[in-house]
């Protein structure tokens, strides 16, 4: 194979045969960062985070957090919450040993394209809901009204995350990807399955519609880059992913079929990347952590309510508002002795402090 191809041959993580340019081969001393290179070839070593990024990532998906909290957004249309990055990288993933791979949400693709988006210069990424809402507009009326274009921002680029594969987009099974190109009036599509290569009529008249503004897509190809594909039924999310990153940085991948690990790498990679700019104090705190805090909070509550001879008695802990009120011997139900107040939030037990200059009110709120 050396002689054939004229290029080094080298066994990978595990155990795959790869052909590299000695252009692209990774110097010993070089950082495992999340850069990849221009190799066209699979290589765990090119998907490899460095280690402060795999201890930011399970830490963050270790212990029992709360899955439905809003993680991180992505301009004003993507948010994630931990559920959403578990669909990418599941904490059991990290172990190497393991392989099995869950469903990629559609809020996790969404975000992971519209970062990669940002990352490029004058490309801009958009939703699979996107689609959906022109396809529900445009079937009915035969035309897309603007209202429903207001997410199209200039670019040279646009990549849009698609659901396939069921009877109308609402109810696909199967993530492709479609890159708009207008330098070159081509539209790249990338299916890890080889299914849909093409665009159907339908699809092309409303496409159509939608860029009529650009000038339609009547002089435009469609091409089907060589790409990886995809052996199993779960992965076609992360590889709408990586197809996306390897367009914006103008890599040209061969038809090459990845493996269960390939997979579990590229999981691994994407979710490191998604949390880049997530700081360790934004965290969800963890369900242990949270129990504490109720504690503390319900102990403070009980002294709270024995202090009978106090002036003002907080309300804020059944009505969970900033609501202050006389308890002894008067109508008044709030302080209008207070016109001016500050907020202090304690560094320890994370409750507030209402701070005046005639008295301090304390509320957990």
């Amino acid at each position: 194979m050396r002689k054939r191809m004229g290029l080094p041959l080298e066994i990978g993580q595990h155990g795959q045969l790869s052909l590299k340019s000695i252009a692209h081969q990774r110097k010993p001393d070089e950082s495992q960062d999340t850069d990849i290179s221009k190799d066209s070839t699979f290589s765990d070593a090119k998907y490899r985070i460095n280690q402060d990024a795999m201890r930011k990532l399970r830490t963050l998906l270790d212990g029992s957090r709360d899955e439905k909290q809003p993680l991180m957004r992505e301009g004003a249309k993507f948010l994630i919450t931990l559920k959403d990055l578990k669909s990418v990288c599941p904490f059991n993933i990290l172990d190497e040993s393991s392989l099995q791979m869950p469903w990629l949400t559609d809020e996790a693709v969404n975000f992971r394209v519209a970062q990669i988006a940002r990352s490029a210069k004058q490309t801009s990424g958009l939703g699979t809901f996107d689609f959906i809402l022109w396809y529900r507009e445009w079937t009915k009326n035969k035309t897309v009204n603007s209202k429903k274009l207001q997410w199209l921002l200039p670019a040279e680029k646009i990549l849009l995350p698609r659901m396939v594969g069921g009877n109308t987009p609402e109810r696909g099974n199967h993530f492709i990807l479609w890159v708009f190109d207008f330098k070159k009036k081509e539209l790249r599509v990338y299916d890890s399955l080889g299914v849909y290569k093409d665009i159907d009529h339908f699809d092309m008249e409303l496409l159509s519609d939608v860029f009529k503004d650009k000038g339609g897509l009547g002089a435009w190809t469609v091409n089907y880059p060589q790409q990886w594909m995809q052996t199993d039924g779960d992965n076609c999310g992360i590889f709408v992913c990586t197809a996306a990153e390897s367009d914006v940085q103008e890599i040209e991948m061969r038809q090459q079929y990845l493996t269960l690990s390939n997979c579990s790498q590229l999981r691994k990679y994407h979710a490191a990347c998604m949390i880049k700019d997530l700081n360790n104090q934004d965290f969800p705190p963890t369900q242990n952590r949270m129990a504490e805090k109720l504690d503390r909070e319900e102990k403070l509550k009980e002294a709270e309510d024995k202090r009978q001879s106090a002036n003002v008695h907080c309300i804020a802990w059944k009505n969970k508002a900033c609501i202050f009120q006389r308890v002894e011997g008067d109508t008044k139900t709030l302080h209008d002795n207070i016109k001016e107040y500050d907020w202090v939030q304690c560094a320890d037990c994370l409750c507030w402090e209402l701070s005046t200059s005639q008295e301090t009110l304390w509320t957990p709120f």
